[in-house]
């Protein structure tokens, strides 16, 4: 037999990990010394040293390898689990790729006055919910808080409670900054036990303010202070998409977490519908 610190430099395992390993049960040593306490493996325990090195060398756990070590003998079931883990790893390949590419373009940025949108960017899928809404034309964007009083008013008269957080939203329905004349949508969520509510006494609500709204995917992008980024951010967002293999689903829309009633304090999350172009979703099935 083998002195635990022979087995060490033979196996090229060290003597903290060999007792960690008899540990968990993984490799515990042939023989303990009960006067010294001193540990002895057997020569033929280094295949089974190795075999462990060899999966870790793969990538898996500990506890994968102890897994794996119990099924040895049975290849279907050592096929089974190697295939799931062949699965996952090529799932973190995909998201580190992911990942890099963000990095890359995120690197790249920082040479154009798109960089302080380029680190703020995400992904993001608002549910399905319901809201109450108001749409009309307005003189301008700065009209915009005349359409939140009159759905106030409205909501209030008809005693409607608001989800939490209630998302107030707006939605810029022409596509593009106009300089008059702008179509506007303002939305609120309702709540839930408001919707039970008027379900129960049968009260029938008009569709021009209350409709569904979602699910929507759209990358988003929360900024503070001046609302003057929009214009940058919309110059922005086109090369954004087409790097990242998205297109436009949509109008943009606003979300106000800090009403803008003094713009250094606005909080505002910026959001663009999109979905995955299908220049993407060819080149996803080409590689499968």
């Amino acid at each position: 037999m083998l002195p635990i610190g022979k087995f060490s430099a033979l196996s090229n395992i060290g003597i903290r990990t060999l007792r960690y390993y008899a540990a968990l049960g993984l490799l515990e040593p042939a023989y303990i010394d009960e006067a010294s306490n001193y540990r002895y493996y057997k020569e033929e325990q280094l295949v089974l040293a190795n075999r462990i090195e060899a999966l870790r060398s793969m990538g898996l756990s500990l506890r994968e390898i102890g897994d794996i070590l119990k099924d040895y003998e049975s290849e279907e079931r050592l096929r089974a689990l190697l295939l799931r883990k062949i699965a996952r790893k090529e799932a973190e390949i995909v998201k580190a790729e992911e990942q890099l590419q963000l990095l890359k373009e995120a690197s790249g940025h920082l040479e154009d006055e798109g960089y302080r949108y380029a680190f703020n960017i995400t992904v993001k899928e608002f549910p399905r919910r319901r809201i109450v809404r108001l749409r009309r034309r307005i003189a301008s964007y700065q009209m915009e808080s005349a359409l939140w009083r009159r759905l106030s008013d409205y909501a209030a008269k008809q005693r409607i409670s608001f989800s939490s957080p209630p998302f107030n939203i707006a939605v810029y329905h022409d596509g593009g900054f106009r300089e008059g004349e702008v179509d506007v949508e303002v939305q609120r969520g309702i709540s839930a036990s408001f919707l039970e509510r008027e379900g129960e006494t049968g009260a029938v609500l008009p569709t021009d303010f209350i409709s569904v709204r979602g699910p929507v995917l759209a990358a988003t992008v929360t900024m503070r202070g001046e609302l003057s980024f929009y214009r940058g951010l919309n110059r922005f967002l086109p090369r954004w998409l087409m790097e990242n293999d998205y297109e436009p689903d949509g109008p943009m829309f606003s979300i106000y977490h800090v009403a803008p009633k003094a713009e250094r304090e606005a909080v505002v999350e910026v959001c663009y519908p999109i979905r995955k172009s299908g220049k993407d979703l060819r080149g996803r099935q080409g590689r499968r």
